[in-house]
């Protein structure tokens, strides 16, 4: 019996050039390398995968951007992860929506989240976050509201030893230097 998965890993790592990786996950992965990303995922459309229903992007900092789709064909009950791994500086990659236009916002989502760039998109206005807006899932961007909401501390003062007040440690997420938060009001500001 022919696996319907199988065809469709086949047919997506053969477009994928020579930097192709399939692992036998579930479903299928197929890892193709950043040029390709556009190429494997309209091969896969081609092989009857044209239901995109997940895209989006993990910052694997120092490896880099990861970027992962899954297409299925509903004809041949197949389905396939595609992944590629973006330079954590220069994340840039082609735009799928000419052979899956709902990636049309899934792409608006990942390029203001992870600061991926969609090249050739027909609509790379922001879809969440103000124009601007730093990439709020990468694991550089500064947490604002760690910043604005004071911090109780760490979970246990005995793990820094002793028993030092619990508000002069820095949440989590901040980077050393920036500015104390400002006090609530009625807050008293030397606690």
């Amino acid at each position: 019996m022919n696996d319907p998965t199988a065809g469709l890993a086949t047919a997506v790592a053969e477009a994928g050039g020579t930097d192709v990786r399939t692992e036998a996950t579930i479903p299928p992965t197929v890892h193709v390398a950043p040029q390709s990303w556009a190429d494997a995922l309209a091969a896969a459309a081609q092989a009857g995968a044209v239901l995109l229903d997940f895209l989006t992007a993990v910052d694997d900092d120092p490896a880099g951007v990861g970027l992962i789709a899954h297409v299925t064909s509903v004809d041949a009950r197949a389905h396939l992860l595609v992944r590629t791994t973006l330079p954590t500086e220069r994340a840039e990659v082609a735009t799928i929506t000419g052979s899956h236009p709902a990636a049309g916002w899934y792409e608006r989502e990942t390029a203001e989240m992870f600061d991926v760039v969609f090249v050739g998109s027909p609509d790379p206005r922001p879809l969440l976050l103000p124009a601007g807006a730093p990439a709020a899932l990468r694991k550089q961007t500064v947490l604002v509201a760690r910043q604005v909401v004071p911090w109780p501390g760490a979970a246990d003062p005995a793990d820094r030893g002793g028993n030092p007040s619990r508000r002069r440690t820095s949440p989590p997420g901040v980077v050393d230097g920036w500015a104390s938060p400002q006090p609530r009001p009625g807050q008293d500001p030397t606690t």
